[in-house]
């Protein structure tokens, strides 16, 4: 050797990785298995208070932004919507979070308005609060309370007879989360973000919309005034043609956090960019081809794990430093499988093994460094 060091031998920390690179191939890759990449439990969650924030228990946070510990609220408002003299209705959310601020507006049997009045022109409306919010607005500024909007939702159901029931209802979400004074029920039938639906072809509910995430940078932020102060109509909209009179039940939801040292029962927040990018960007896809609802639960899924895998790239990366043979054993088998944890797992059956059946994430040691990074 002439004094000099054996620089092909391996240490056995090195040979300790590589052979148990070498089982798992043996054992798994091999057989022709995919390899499974699970996404934040966190992420889930917030992925599907997105696109059904109506059934989504309370208890989520937005993935992003500053991880501060934050009091985690949902709640519904349950009203009625009726339309007006010219056979024209409409239900607006604005959301906010403080219960003395009008969040939800709806027309009554007495409100005039045609397809072609503009929202904000609609007569004798009726204003509801968000009355189970846990803050009015002079506790949110005098105790200086950030807060912000992780997920909403509106919707309606015909509550008349069922022999009268007919009409066409428009719903919308503005792209850009400007308020939608401005529009009309003929205006919003020309948008390819508008899910237009004929009334009695859903079961229980006719038609919904739900927010999509955020539309700037700002919107993540915790602010200490009403979310989305703006105009009187809010950018959260349903309108609906029929007959005059004809009644429908409507359910608003928001889901908020709340930060500030007077919040109690704070819990932990994440911050998990690679998921919540592809959760935003799936959500955002959706939306405009008409407005997001659970209705789109499946596609949006299949989006959300679509736009997960083309991190993946990054966890390959991540395994080289492994080992040489790391960046064979995953490049080797490109179809990964992310599993969506509790109550979606059904939703991503074509994402399983070969053979049917899941991979245990304890058989990933190669990806865990990757998965706790989001």
């Amino acid at each position: 050797m002439n004094g000099k060091q054996n620089t092909n031998a391996r240490s056995p920390l090195k040979q300790q990785r590589a052979a148990k690179i070498a089982k798992f191939q043996a054992e798994h890759v091999n057989q022709g298995e995919s390899l499974a990449y699970t996404m934040p439990k966190c992420s889930v969650d917030y992925a599907r208070a997105l696109v059904n924030p109506f059934d989504t228990p309370e208890g989520v946070c937005i993935p992003y932004g500053f991880p501060l510990p934050s009091s985690k609220t949902k709640v519904r408002l349950e009203t009625t919507m009726t339309l007006g003299t010219s056979g024209v209705g409409l239900v607006c959310l604005k959301p906010t979070a403080a219960n003395d601020v009008f969040g939800v507006t709806c027309t009554s049997i007495a409100s005039a308005g045609t397809k072609a009045t503009a929202l904000s022109a609609f007569t004798n409306t009726i204003l509801s609060t968000f009355s189970g919010l846990p803050y009015s607005s002079a506790d949110i500024s005098g105790s200086n309370i950030g807060h912000r909007l992780v997920a909403a939702g509106l919707r309606i159901g015909y509550i008349g007879k069922l022999a009268d029931r007919g009409g066409v209802s428009h719903a919308y979400e503005d792209p850009d989360h400007v308020d939608c004074s401005f529009q009309t029920f003929d205006l919003l039938g020309a948008t390819t973000y508008t899910a237009v639906a004929r009334i009695g072809e859903g079961h229980l509910w006719d038609n919904e919309v739900t927010y999509s995430g955020p539309a700037a940078p700002t919107d993540v932020d915790y602010t200490t005034g009403s979310v989305y102060p703006i105009g009187n109509v809010g950018f959260m909209v349903i309108v609906v043609t029929g007959s005059p009179g004809d009644v429908y039940q409507v359910e608003a939801v928001e889901h908020l956090e709340y930060v500030g040292t007077k919040i109690p029962s704070r819990t932990l927040s994440h911050f998990q960019p690679n998921s919540y990018a592809a959760v935003l960007t799936a959500a955002k896809s959706e939306a405009s081809n008409g407005a997001l609802s659970p209705s789109k639960e499946k596609p949006f899924f299949s989006k959300v794990m679509d736009f997960f895998a083309q991190n993946l790239p990054k966890a390959i990366n991540i395994a080289k430093t492994v080992g040489g043979a790391a960046g064979a054993l995953l490049t080797k088998n490109p179809r990964f499988l992310m599993t969506a944890g509790e109550g979606l797992s059904g939703l991503f059956n074509s994402y399983s093994r070969r053979d049917g059946r899941s991979v245990a994430m304890q058989r990933q040691p190669l990806l865990l460094a990757s998965s706790a990074h989001g």
